[in-house]
């Protein structure tokens, strides 16, 4: 989806969801490879995160369907429930 992969060009103007500001950049392209890896970064941490207390950590997409994404956490919830 976008949010991973900023697939914009050109002149881009970001708004945020909730009176958050926005942000006008010239040419996408030219921050696409530093946004990705801060993007990956961030994951990464709340990887780390999520490991050291002990939780699990499950991605979803917004581009796949919500059940790809509400069927691991159903398992999960059954298979502790059955411990």
């Amino acid at each position: 989806p976008a949010e991973e992969a900023l697939p914009f060009e050109g002149r881009t103007l970001f708004r945020g969801l909730e009176n958050d500001g926005e942000a006008l950049f010239g040419n996408v392209r030219d921050i696409r490879e530093r946004y990705r890896t801060l993007f990956e970064a961030h994951c990464q941490r709340l990887g780390d995160t999520c490991r050291r207390f002990g939780w699990i950590r499950l991605r979803h997409r917004t581009d796949r369907p919500a059940l790809a994404g509400l069927l691991p956490v159903y398992e999960l919830m059954t298979a502790a429930e059955r411990r």
